[in-house]
Order: structure tokens, then sequence, then C-alpha cells
């Protein structure tokens, strides 16, 4: 469902990445108890969100700025009067939706102000001093592993059930592909993983 709502320009600074930010206080504010509900939704959310971005080979700074548009433009329509998802997946449809025009917006605003041409490696990105950003730099590593040794189909099916906790009927859902096509391809992926050296691993 589109919130029609415009992306945010101004996004939050990363020491809020634990807990999604809220919109500014010229957008309606929610109710004490829907905004506790929507709070807990992105947090659930966060490390899906994350793992979409990610996924398309986006920095982990990128990754943060596009992830804190999705979490502003999550809360703006969950908070919108009427508002429900049509999916039945607890808003994980709604938030792939989200992330794809974030990445959009994102791109946009990028060609309209190119970054300064002096070469990246001299300029290297400032470390995020957050908990959260090592646990995501963690993850983005275990990721980073795993697709180098599994198929597209293999991977995406052994990060859901293992990292993100899916069910197999959810990720046959998520895939669109029939139970024992997912379970074959987990079986595959842990066997295949198995064979790998324990000295690959570090």
């Amino acid at each position: 469902m589109d919130s029609g709502l415009e992306p945010s320009e101004a996004l939050d600074d990363p020491s809020n990445a634990t807990s999604p930010s809220v919109p500014s206080p010229r957008r309606p504010v929610a109710s004490k108890e829907l905004h506790s509900e929507i709070s807990s939704e992105l947090l659930t959310h966060r490390n899906y969100t994350y793992f979409l971005i990610l996924d398309k080979g986006w920095s982990l700074h990128d990754a943060h700025d596009i992830a804190q548009n999705v979490f502003i433009r999550y809360y703006q329509a969950r908070a919108a009067p009427g508002f429900h998802f049509t999916a039945g997946d607890g808003g994980r449809a709604f938030v792939r939706t989200l992330v794809k025009r974030c990445i959009a917006d994102f791109r946009r605003i990028r060609d309209r102000h190119p970054e300064d041409p002096t070469p990246a490696e001299k300029f290297p990105e400032k470390p995020l001093d957050d908990p959260a950003f090592a646990e995501l730099d963690d993850l983005n590593k275990i990721k980073q592993f795993l697709r180098k040794h599994l198929p597209d189909n293999q991977y995406k099916a052994f990060i859901l059930r293992h990292l993100y906790d899916y069910q197999v009927q959810e990720i046959s859902q998520e895939m669109g592909v029939d139970r024992r096509t997912i379970r074959r391809w987990l079986d595959k992926a842990a066997e295949t993983l198995r064979q790998i050296p324990p000295n690959a691993l570090t």
C-alpha cells in the first residue's frame, strides 16, 4: 500500500540505529499505544531491512541512510488512520516496497549531487562507533562468506532461515517456490558448508 508520503530529506544520526526513528513533529503523532506497537515492528524489521539493502551491494554507511528513510516512511504510513497490511506477513512485503523506493530516491539524490571526484581511497569511511553497526558488520561478513560459497537461491533461503528465523513456509512465500524446493536448497546449502575446511571460516 502506498503511504502517499514524500521521502524525508533529513536522516537521523547513526547512534539511533538500534531504535529506528520517528517522523518530524510536524507529522501527526500516533497514540502512545500505537507508537509502542510501531516501534516494536520497526525493531523486528530492522535487520531484515538492512539485509535487503546490503544484499544490493550498498556500503554500511549508505545502507544506514537508506534504512533510516525506510523507518521514517514505515512509521508515517502505519500512523495514518485506516492503514493496514494487505499481505498478511506482518509488514515484510511493505518493507520490501519501501526499500525499493528509498533506494531509488537515494540514487536520484546522489545523481543530482555527485560526490567529489577525488579518489575514494583518500577519504576512508569514518567508522560508525555504535554496537549495532558492529553487529551489522558481522552479519554482513557472514553473508559475504555465504554468498561466496552458495548459489543465489540456496544463499537467500539459508540466510532467511538461519539469520532471520523465517519458517520454511515463509521462505516459500518470499521466494515464490514450493516448500519442498526450499527444504532441498537448505539441505544442499548445509551440505556445502559442512564440506568447507574449518580454516576457511576465519
